[in-house]
């Protein structure tokens, strides 16, 4: 019967002197409306501009009724024929975005690949490339941010298309956000990106252009520090929330741009302790665990940060000498050089600390606690002869 209703009268449902009336219908009726009911209604708005201002918000409606009953095919024919026809005409930007901020972490989980995909990409590019009035920015943010918090892998390129608008955003207004954006981007630690690659890759480029900001928006940085270094010293040790001994590749690329995030005006002497004995437990056993190219890259440019923020501050407490010292050692411990003759990254990371050593001795006590490391430094360089 549907069938032959949208044959014959296609129109059917311009025959209401109110357009809205139909829609009491999705109302009151139960979430299974047949797909001709859907393509009938949908057909009525598609040439008629007036209708789709006038009944905007009941369109929003039907269609976060048809996400929500997982209907996500037939919410994007909907918006086929009345948001992406009439997007520049039409279309609250402002009511759109509100619709989606709501509707987004109320989705099953088993259907957010999808949405992404099907609905959320197409209108990511719309709306980016749309001239929306600045007043939207902050609630354009959002959106990215809770595109994100669907912790699918479609979802960081859909983010990342909004974040990419040129010359739109007030970044220092924006600033104290970065820390959900940071926070976002790091739980994705827990997906497995290997098949995935190209989908997962553009977090990468969320961080970086979170760090790119940061360098002429000094409020960003300070926003992003806490959750830059707590992500940082949960991806120095094991991978045990996806059990696994190391993270995956994107995990490791994004602590490269995240390490531009920690705000150096913050570092304290309990972070670079922390930084320490997180690089001497995987030194202590690195013999025993996997490795990777991403795993060494972001270890050694953890290691340079490091050595930065020691020398910045100066002088060191008794312990932290000692744990140097240690760290140091198990390194030292380790085959110096790989089988291709290039130095191995454990003893890079050892150098860069030892490097700046001495400017952070300040008593021939201190000076005593290194004499292990020149020792063994000592009976290396006599190996070599």
């Amino acid at each position: 019967i549907g069938e032959s209703l949208q044959k014959s009268l296609p129109s059917l449902f311009n025959c209401f002197d109110n357009p809205a009336d139909v829609l009491v219908i999705i109302e009151c009726s139960d979430v299974l409306l047949s797909q001709d009911f859907i393509r009938s209604l949908s057909s009525s708005y598609k040439e008629n501009v007036n209708q789709v201002k006038t009944n905007f918000s009941h369109i929003l409606k039907i269609i976060e009724r048809l996400v929500l009953a997982n209907r996500i095919g037939d919410a994007r024919n909907i918006i086929d024929d009345t948001i992406d026809v009439h997007f520049k005409t039409a279309v609250d930007i402002s009511t759109l975005l509100q619709m989606f901020i709501r509707l987004c972490p109320q989705l099953n989980v088993d259907y957010r690949n999808e949405f992404c995909d099907q609905i959320i990409f197409p209108l990511s590019i719309n709306l980016a490339s749309e001239k929306c009035n600045k007043k939207l920015a902050p609630l354009l943010f959002d959106f990215a941010l809770v595109i994100l918090d669907l912790n699918v892998i479609k979802a960081p390129k859909c983010a990342l298309e909004l974040l990419e608008k040129k010359e739109y955003y007030p970044w220092k207004e924006l600033a104290p956000k970065f820390a959900h954006l940071i926070r976002s981007c790091a739980a994705y630690d827990i997906i497995d990106s290997e098949d995935h690659f190209a989908d997962i890759n553009y977090l990468d480029n969320i961080i970086r252009l979170a760090a790119e900001r940061s360098e002429v928006n000094q409020t960003i940085v300070q926003a992003t520090h806490d959750e830059a270094l707590r992500a940082i010293l949960r991806w120095l040790g094991p991978a045990t929330s996806i059990n696994k001994m190391i993270w995956c590749s994107h995990v490791y690329r994004m602590g490269q741009y995240l390490l531009d995030l920690i705000d150096q005006r913050q570092i304290t002497i309990e972070i670079c302790a922390q930084l320490i004995e997180a690089l001497n437990k995987r030194i202590s056993k690195s013999e025993e665990d996997e490795t990777s190219d991403g795993l060494e890259r972001f270890f050694t440019n953890v290691t340079s940060k490091l050595a930065t923020y020691l020398q910045q501050l100066k002088s060191l407490p008794e312990n932290i000498h000692r744990e140097i010292v240690s760290f140091i050692l198990a390194a030292l411990a380790l085959p110096l050089k790989r089988e291709n003759g290039e130095i191995s990254f454990e003893k890079e990371m050892a150098n860069t600390i030892w490097l700046v050593i001495g400017e952070l001795l300040t008593s021939e006590k201190e000076v005593r606690i290194y004499e292990p490391c020149i020792k063994r430094i000592h009976s290396l360089a006599c190996d070599d002869r």
